[in-house]
């Protein structure tokens, strides 16, 4: 064909850049759509900008979607489809096809892509950094790891999600080395997929191991999570399992669980035996001191020996460890007793229901003694430990306090300054746990009580009442702390029930820490078993005034499973005995409660200071506190128990 020919050529117009394209239209495909376009204002138009910008919206609104481009397969389902992530992992990731980049690790080449690495930090920052030579393209890379737990297949799936293939199955076999080189390589979702899968597979048996890897590694926010999240199986379960599934662990965690008001232990009595064996364990194992320090800081700054009858504290002068030191500063025993002695006091000279021990300010008032605070607003809250122990400091403060102000308004020059307001007081208060069990099988509308117990010269007990809901046909759970008539008249068993005693003969039972210098006392091992009671907490918060007393006696558990609600133990409380003849008192409350939706967070339920009348009730009713089947019963794999930690206080 001569160069004359009239056939149309296209060609690009003379001196266009590369990169950039021209507008050309051919005369013989116009249509009505096209030909209204004029030059240079279709979609190819001259001077497109063809390089990378953040994706917008079209004014429209509307966006392109993997789903929306799948609806042009093959609609008589002929033609074999394949998805772009399964195309990118077949012909980038596993056959190279077209790669522009080199990757070495593990002693394995991998032909890779920037445009695919480039979804990851790491990787962004890797081809930015400048080559040797400035005129040269650097195209291959050679990765080392310090990190003994990232191996070629866990960054083999790494690198596999960039392609967009994700093998949730391989990956949940090695969570460890994921998280490694996730936090490495910057490929997040692979960090988070295996922290869940870790949260998830937590328990008593591995938690040893799983939270010294978290705590060793410092893999940031998922080694927070998995700490976390072992505290609070720590706080809830714990205990029962008795000291040997603690080995290991930490002592910086155990120090923070075992301290904590939301830690399960029915008495504070057991709270402190418990600590004690740990350390005692510890100690005979020769563990490092700062394995050991953290621990016995807690069980002498963090523990509430006020509670505790004179005959315990002189118990706890008693237990040295192996090389004769006292667990316990004997300094710390002797002030619990003056605390003792000082809320007696307190308590038996007040005329009203006030004893005035409360002040409100934004810092503790004074340095030279513990203060603690109390709820100032009727609060649900929950969390995991760090979560829920932020929010509690938010519940239990008042509203800010703003200054300085000048003629009752704030100067524009100067920011005012923000105060948080809270209620202190210097009395630590009582802290219990109990375990309802059966609560599944408890009939409606009948309650069921815990023990019976005495604090500060009042007797206390706690139960559960279970109500159906009819509109939801569900049910839901009334949690009440009930101020006991002290008595002799007896109440109909008809209407209650006395929860047993879940942890009777538990393995916190079976022995006391060893008396180097003496044999343990055979009346404080009668004295062991747990001081328990029941509660729990909802969105509705009620009083309940009970028309009739209930029998101290009738409320006692049996003769095999606790000592006699009579008193606060199987032998009398010497001088610190006292009842309090006030028919009115101020008592604030929080309950803690495991909770049995979101697993292992811990739902709390606080109150400001009320008046308790004797055989007056405060509590909430809730259906968050279980979650039933239509007939009443928990889901299977449920705890059939329900646990609850309780912080109460006189004011």
């Amino acid at each position: 064909m001569s160069a004359s020919s009239s056939t149309p050529r296209r060609r690009p117009l003379r001196g266009s850049a590369p990169g950039n394209l021209t507008h050309y239209r051919d005369p013989e495909l116009s249509s009505p759509l096209l030909g209204s376009e004029t030059p240079g204002s279709g979609l190819l138009s001259g001077s497109v900008d063809l390089s990378p910008k953040e994706a917008s919206p079209s004014k429209s609104g509307a966006h392109i979607t993997q789903a929306d481009s799948d609806n042009g397969s093959c609609p008589y389902g002929c033609c074999k489809t394949e998805t772009v992530s399964d195309y990118f992992y077949k012909r980038g990731f596993l056959e190279g096809a077209y790669s522009d980049v080199r990757v070495t690790a593990f002693g394995a080449t991998y032909r890779l892509h920037r445009l695919v690495l480039d979804r990851s930090d790491y990787f962004q920052s890797l081809f930015k950094w400048p080559a040797d030579d400035e005129d040269h393209v650097r195209d291959e890379y050679v990765l080392e790891f310090d990190d003994p737990r990232i191996t070629q297949h866990s960054f083999e799936l790494a690198i596999s999600r960039l392609y967009g293939v994700v093998n949730v199955t391989e990956e949940s076999k090695i969570p460890y080395s994921m998280i490694a080189v996730g936090q490495y390589l910057a490929i997040n979702e692979a960090v988070c997929t295996a922290t869940d899968c870790i949260v998830k597979n937590m328990n008593m048996a591995n938690i040893s191991d799983v939270i010294r890897f978290a705590v060793s590694s410092n893999y940031g926010a998922a080694s927070e999570r998995i700490i976390q999240n072992g505290k609070g199986i720590l706080s809830t379960d714990g205990w029962e399992v008795g000291i040997e599934p603690w080995d290991d662990l930490p002592a910086t965690v155990i120090a923070d669980v075992v301290g904590e008001d939301y830690f399960f232990v029915p008495s504070e009595w057991d709270r402190c035996i418990f600590i004690i064996k740990l350390l005692e364990r510890r100690i005979e194992a020769n563990y490092d001191e700062d394995e050991i320090a953290p621990i016995k800081t807690t069980l002498n700054e963090k523990l509430h020996y006020c509670h505790m009858s004179p005959e315990q504290l002189q118990e706890l002068e008693s237990f040295t460890d192996i090389y004769g030191r006292p667990y316990v500063d004997p300094q710390v025993l002797h002030k619990a007793l003056w605390q003792a002695v000082y809320l007696q006091r307190l308590v038996l000279s007040s005329p009203t229901s006030n004893i005035a021990s409360t002040v409100t300010s934004a810092a503790p008032p004074s340095s030279d003694s513990k203060w603690f605070r109390i709820p100032i607003k009727d609060a649900t809250i929950s969390g995991l430990p760090a979560e829920l122990d932020r929010k509690m400091a938010d519940m239990l403060s008042s509203s800010p306090a703003t200054g300085p102000v000048e003629n009752g308004k704030s100067t524009q020059d100067e920011s005012p300054k923000i105060e948080r307001l809270y209620s202190w007081t210097s009395i630590p208060p009582f802290r219990f746990s109990i375990a309802f069990a059966n609560v599944s099988d408890l009939l409606t509308e009948k309650r069921v009580y815990g023990t019976t117990f005495w604090y500060a010269g009042s007797y206390w007990n706690l139960y559960l009442q279970k109500n159906k809901i009819q509109l939801k046909n569900t049910y839901q759970i009334g949690a009440y702390l009930h101020r006991a008539n002290n008595s002799g008249s007896t109440s109909s068993s008809k209407y209650s029930l006395t929860n047993p005693n879940v942890f009777a003969g538990n393995v916190n039972y079976q022995s006391m820490p060893k008396k180097h210098h003496d044999l343990v006392n055979a009346r404080m091992e009668r004295n062991m078993a747990p001081l328990g009671s029941n509660l729990h907490g909802a969105e509705e918060k009620e009083n309940v005034q009970d028309d009739s007393s209930l029998s101290l006696n009738d409320l006692s558990l049996n003769d095999s499973s606790a000592p006699s609600v009579r008193s606060p133990g199987t032998e009398p409380r010497s001088f610190l005995t006292y009842e309090d003849q006030r028919n009115v008192i101020m008592v604030y409350f929080i309950m803690f409660t495991p909770s049995r939706r979101e697993k292992p967070t811990i739902t709390s339920f606080l109150s400001v200071p009320n008046d308790f009348h004797k055989s007056q009730s405060w509590g909430w009713k809730s259906n968050s506190i279980c979650v039933f089947n239509e007939d009443g019963t928990f889901p299977e794999g449920h705890d059939k128990h329900l646990k609850f930690m309780i912080v109460l206080g006189n004011v």
